[in-house]
């Protein structure tokens, strides 16, 4: 393979990466979405940052974030148009790109993680209720060693040209995904929002 030379620009192609499902009552999905948006983007912003743990009582479960309130306000207004629709299934999708500029910038996609979501029935009982905590919590700890064995394995990251915190801009993208008559023609088109 022949080396690239200094100026010239790396070319990449794009990995994907599919977590498992969270399948999540109402009352925990903010919890559950905000935990593994921060643990994705913990582990891939690479610049100077400040860890914040972050515990969730009720499930029983800490993850770091980075300390950022930029960051910060850009999960938590994707969680707010995730969690404020009525559907039932749902996909987050996280990108990182770098930008190129010649004659024109432009923007190359080199990872994306797509994070697929669907809302469950709320507990009748204090059981269930307990059950559903204990599989939520399980579920977030299957999904951060999944994101961490991803993220630890990969060694193909393009070329970092500063120190900044986000060194790699992101963007998140929701999709939300009806149920019912219309679900075949949605799914076929592209609904993700911007």
């Amino acid at each position: 393979k022949k080396p690239k030379q200094k100026g010239e620009p790396q070319i990449m192609s794009l990995d994907t990466y599919k977590l498992d499902q969270i399948n999540v009552q109402p009352k925990y999905m903010r919890e559950a979405v905000r935990c593994t948006i921060h643990t994705i983007l913990f582990n891939r912003l690479l610049g100077t940052a400040i860890p914040k743990d972050v515990n969730i009582k009720e499930l029983n479960f800490s993850y770091a974030k980075v300390d950022d309130d930029n960051i910060h306000n850009q999960v938590e207004n994707k969680i707010n148009q995730i969690t404020n629709s009525i559907n039932k299934k749902k996909t987050l999708k996280i990108s990182f790109y770098y930008v190129t500029s010649s004659f024109f910038s432009s923007k190359t996609k080199w990872e994306e993680w797509i994070i697929p979501i669907e809302l469950t029935d709320p507990s009748n009982t204090e059981e269930e209720e307990e059950l559903h905590r204990i599989e939520v919590s399980n579920t977030l700890r299957r999904i951060v060693m999944q994101i961490i064995t991803i993220m630890t394995q990969k060694i193909d990251i393009p070329n970092i040209t500063n120190t900044n915190l986000n060194c790699f801009p992101f963007e998140i993208e929701t999709s939300n995904k009806p149920k019912g008559f219309f679900s075949n023609f949605f799914s076929a088109q592209s609904d993700l929002n911007l």
